[in-house]
């Protein structure tokens, strides 16, 4: 007790230059800094968390309402695990989604690009559940798409990422959800038909 009466006495006095002591309490030894005025640090939010929170963002104000949107606690590339709903009835179907961001486009007429670790794809590419890669440009307010199965990577041995191509047609500010869930249940009943023999 007599020590923090102490802290408090060197804070109230000292505060106005930067202190260092020791605070003995038993075996227990803290460092303790002052930092001239308390209110001059505060956390700073860096600019991908804040691109990050955007385009999730994004992404859930354009998935159909009544569909689910969770994020798992340990993703290995998947970032949200999408219900779908058919006819207003969650029967199980799933897309999974990557989702990357940039603040600029690629640069690129026709499409947008981004680095997919190649572990990553051999992961994404074995799950029986449907994957879909997004990516959202900030400067275009747009994110851009693609399934997993119409990727075609192109890697050497030695390589650990490879680029992969979004076609900037498939904007998901336009995407028509009804045909996707269609396509979504036809790759899904197919990889089970596969499983199931």
């Amino acid at each position: 007790m007599k020590d923090c009466f102490c802290y408090f006495d060197i804070f109230k006095h000292k505060r106005k230059n930067i202190k260092t002591f020791m605070l003995h309490d038993n075996k227990i030894k803290a460092n303790v800094m002052l930092l001239g005025r308390l209110n001059d640090a505060y956390p700073i939010r860096h600019e991908t968390h804040i691109l990050e929170q955007k385009s999730e963002t994004f992404l859930r104000n354009h998935i159909p309402q009544g569909w689910t949107v969770n994020r798992p606690q340990n993703d290995y590339g998947v970032d949200f695990e999408i219900g779908i709903a058919e006819n207003g009835e969650l029967k199980g179907l799933q897309l999974l989604v990557q989702l990357k961001a940039s603040q600029n486009s690629s640069g690129h007429e026709n499409k947008e690009t981004i680095r997919l670790r190649i572990p990553t794809y051999n992961y994404l590419r074995s799950l029986l559940t449907v994957v879909k890669l997004v990516k959202y440009v900030e400067l275009e307010n747009e994110a851009y798409w693609i399934f997993l199965r119409d990727v075609r990577p192109h890697y050497t041995e030695n390589q650990r990422t490879f680029t992969v191509h979004i076609p900037k047609t498939n904007k998901l500010s336009e995407i028509d959800w009804g045909a996707t869930t269609a396509i979504i249940r036809q790759i899904t009943d197919k990889k089970l038909g596969a499983v199931n023999g």
